[in-house]
């Protein structure tokens, strides 16, 4: 796939006076807002998917790059406050060290979360193939929109999300 059509889906013809298009991008931003800072937010969403975790229809909604970018970040985060901790200040200085612990407490419960929901995808991509490439094919060829179908991946595609139950 060219450049020039993963634009055009992403950017589809008229997209800056098209309302949908923004309020998905809005949430989509605001996930990765709150899954980088404040994973443990998401939780909620954590247990979904440990509990559906062989169900792919359910846990292909979730947004797994949104946890990857909030476990790579709260790792650096943590190793930027272990660091912290371990060169402070002199000993009479010592009013952050609680700010700075509760900070490096936060970020490790963020990766924690991100880490379980991370597994939980990957584990579901690795025993469930088959409906993750029926998945996988319906995103890369599904119809963007409410436009009908034109080609023939796009009507097979079409037939396969029927097929998995209207995702």
């Amino acid at each position: 796939m060219s450049l020039r059509s993963r634009l055009r889906d992403d950017f589809p013809a008229g997209w800056w006076h098209c309302r949908r298009w923004w309020t998905d991008g809005g949430r989509e931003l605001g996930l990765w807002l709150v899954a980088i800072t404040v994973t443990v937010m998401l939780l909620a969403r954590v247990v979904t998917a440990l509990r559906c975790r062989r169900r792919p229809v359910v846990l292909a909604r979730i947004n797994g790059e949104a946890f990857v970018a909030a476990g790579l970040a709260n790792s650096i985060m943590v190793i930027f406050a272990v660091i912290a901790l371990t060169t402070g200040p002199a000993a009479r200085d010592r009013s952050w060290l609680f700010a700075l612990v509760a900070f490096l407490a936060l970020c490790v419960l963020n990766l924690l979360v991100a880490s379980v929901m991370v597994a939980v995808l990957a584990v579901s991509r690795l025993t469930n193939k088959f409906e993750w490439s029926v998945i996988d094919y319906i995103d890369r060829h599904g119809v963007r929109g409410s436009a009908p179908p034109q080609t023939c991946a796009e009507y097979e595609a079409e037939r396969m999300r029927d097929f998995l139950g209207g995702r």
